[in-house]
């Protein structure tokens, strides 16, 4: 499984830069988000249908490589969308849109996207997070409470 999300995740960003796309990057994208950033985590989805610009992005959330980051705390996000020949501008933002509210309101965030042809009727979304903190456990007071 980590192995798969690896190689795709990395294909989709080397894409981004070599495949001519909606919204192309550069290496200097991908180094601003990547150099001296410390953790990572990396998570790719995929969905077809109705909505599935949201699913996609959802899945890309809920399948990290790194099981303990959050990427709530992520100071740098890379995120490579695609799909095929069908996929919108709207849905590309859609999709960014709810990778935004998962991470930090300042984090820096450089979306890519591009069209083949080989994912006619789906949308892919691969997301680097950067700059995470190790997860703590969080800690809830009960105070005087009963607990029956």
């Amino acid at each position: 499984m980590a192995d798969r999300v690896l190689y795709s995740g990395v294909g989709c960003i080397t894409d981004l830069i070599v495949k001519e796309g909606l919204i192309n990057l550069d290496i200097a994208d991908v180094k601003s988000v990547m150099r001296d950033m410390g953790r990572a985590m990396m998570g790719t989805g995929e969905a077809t249908g109705e909505g599935r610009a949201k699913m996609a992005a959802e899945a890309a959330i809920a399948n990290p490589l790194l099981d303990e980051a959050s990427m709530g705390g992520a100071r740098g996000v890379l995120l490579s969308i695609s799909g095929g020949p069908d996929m919108t501008l709207f849905e590309v933002d859609e999709a960014a849109t709810r990778i935004r509210e998962e991470v930090d309101a300042d984090a820096d965030i450089i979306v890519g996207a591009i069209f083949d042809e080989a994912l006619a009727g789906r949308f892919r979304v691969s997301v680097v997070a950067t700059g995470l903190q190790q997860q703590t456990a969080r800690v809830i007071d009960l105070g005087q409470q009963r607990i029956a």
